[in-house]
């Protein structure tokens, strides 16, 4: 009984948090898919970093500065199925003002799919423990 109620508390909170860390960022790259993009070359790119977990995901971040924040920092941060292989990046600016790259927009279907995939998983998952949990009961 107990075991098949943690899994679904456990796949419950991974969903959430992968929903809230890239939802946003996917949610903002496919708004701007056919936006006219040019490069942010006025902003400062502090750090950037992407990581492969087994050669399966990637996931990227990169924080940036604007000369008109006054010190404040921004950041963009997108997982992808596969490896990056050491691409570079460039910042793009939308013409209403939000920052992507060009890595995030070229990757935006990858990305689409990635998140389907896993959401479509703990949803799975999500059904098996729960269904177990009923029947234990």
């Amino acid at each position: 009984m107990i075991r098949p109620l943690v899994t679904l508390i456990l796949v419950s909170v991974f969903a959430m948090a992968i929903l809230y860390v890239d939802g946003p960022g996917l949610m903002r790259d496919f708004a701007q898919r056919n936006a006219r993009l040019v490069p942010a070359s006025d902003l400062k790119v502090e750090e950037a970093s992407c990581t492969s977990h087994w050669w399966i995901v990637s996931n990227c971040s990169i924080r940036y500065t604007a000369p008109q924040a006054q010190a404040k920092q921004f950041s963009i941060s997108f997982s992808v199925f596969g490896t990056l292989g050491g691409e570079r990046f460039r910042l793009l600016r939308a013409p209403d003002n939000r920052v992507t790259t060009d890595i995030a927009m070229a990757k935006l279907v990858n990305r689409f799919i990635s998140m389907t995939v896993l959401m479509g998983l703990f949803a799975a998952a999500g059904f098996v423990a729960f269904r177990r949990a009923v029947e234990a009961v």
